[in-house]
């Protein structure tokens, strides 16, 4: 069985078949990520993560994708009023000409949260268009907040709230509204309620390299890395991207197929990010399983193996992978499962990828300017 229809076999026992998967190993031909609906998840080689910004630009552009998907069309009502509203209240203080550039400017923020954190962002995300802060005082049983919307001349307060210490309410809830600023509340309240009921096509990508068969590797350890990735690793952006590393420690073994990245397969992995993941694997000859002291102290013991580590370091070195941000912060797992251990001692590294859809960037006719 090819590794692709490996990987898929293993993505449907994770999923229960309930994710649409698309094996993506040569062809470019992106005409078949248009109008993506539901969920999916695209499986493809490593050198094609250099397109990835392509990729997902095709299908955030899509025009099939804005013509099926009632959510995107309800969103972009609800924000066309956001943006009306808005307009005309900076027209009375700046005038008309002034008033429309800021408008323009607010529109690509929202575009750009959409792209990076989906609908829900807009008002909840990092980047959210409100910011809801808490005023100091001397009331132990109270908590007083405000909600500010950005304008030209700096944040305004358009609504206060006084609620109980541990009182539970609902982000807009119990807000005392400025006169001025009453209609624009009401549809952030309504943008609100249907960015919450919206489920947005959500889409994975996982980009894979190994340096052998996937047969040759731990069968649950497999299974760990791509389930700690769909349940655990991934974000709530409508695209997230993440490489995937499986990496045979020894570079004497007969299974090793690849014993470095070619040129496209390393230029690929500068777009990797930091701050992932490094999963232990060692094999059924590694002296956390023959040695009867280290045996005892499992998991742990794996950490303090000096041969595994020796291994997995040189290997990591003959790669060349310290010298990307790859290795940066990352964080180690160690695999436990025993009952189907295998010869090979491994690691597998695990990273989110850029994807192009910096929100903090401006964008200009699709191109980004940073």
């Amino acid at each position: 069985m090819m590794d692709l229809e490996c990987v898929e076999s293993i993505l449907n026992q994770i999923t229960g078949g309930s994710t649409n998967l698309i094996l993506f190993p040569k062809s470019k031909d992106y005409s078949r990520l248009s109008g993506l609906e539901e969920n999916h998840i695209i499986v493809s080689s490593l050198s094609q993560l250099c397109d990835l910004p392509l990729r997902i630009r095709r299908i955030m552009y899509s025009e099939k994708l804005n013509e099926k998907d009632s959510a995107v069309s309800g969103i972009d009502r609800i924000i066309k009023d956001i943006l009306s509203i808005y307009t005309e209240i900076l027209s009375k203080e700046i005038g008309k000409v002034e008033s429309t550039k800021w408008r323009d400017n607010l529109y690509g923020n929202i575009r750009q949260i959409i792209a990076g954190e989906g609908p829900f962002g807009i008002l909840n995300g990092r980047n959210a268009i409100i910011e809801i802060v808490e005023v100091p005082n001397e009331d132990r049983i109270k908590i007083i907040q405000e909600m500010k919307f950005s304008f030209p001349h700096g944040p305004k307060i358009i609504a206060k709230r006084i609620i109980g210490v541990g009182e539970a309410v609902e982000r807009m809830e119990k807000w005392d509204v400025d006169d001025s600023f009453a209609d624009l509340f009401s549809v952030l309240q309504k943008l609100n309620s249907f960015s919450a009921i919206t489920t947005s096509t959500r889409i994975q990508h996982i980009f894979l390299w190994s340096d052998m068969p996937l047969a040759n590797y731990q069968p649950s350890f497999l299974k760990r890395i791509f389930s700690d990735y769909i349940y655990h690793f991934s974000n709530n952006s409508p695209n997230d991207a993440v490489v995937i590393l499986l990496v045979n420690t020894s570079t004497n073994s007969t299974t090793l197929e690849k014993a470095s990245f070619n040129q496209r397969e390393y230029l690929a992995l500068k777009r990797a990010l930091s701050g992932g993941r490094v999963y232990l694997c060692p094999g059924a000859n590694e002296e956390v399983f023959t040695d009867p002291v280290l045996r005892l102290n499992r998991p742990n013991s794996v950490l303090e193996s000096k041969t595994y580590f020796d291994d997995v370091e040189t290997r990591i070195k003959n790669l060349k992978l310290f010298d990307l941000r790859l290795m940066k912060g990352v964080r180690h797992i160690v695999s436990e499962a025993t009952h189907d251990l295998v010869e090979t001692s491994s690691i597998a590294i695990m990273s989110s990828c850029w994807k192009g859809t910096w929100t903090e960037s401006r964008e200009v006719d699709g191109e980004q300017v940073i």
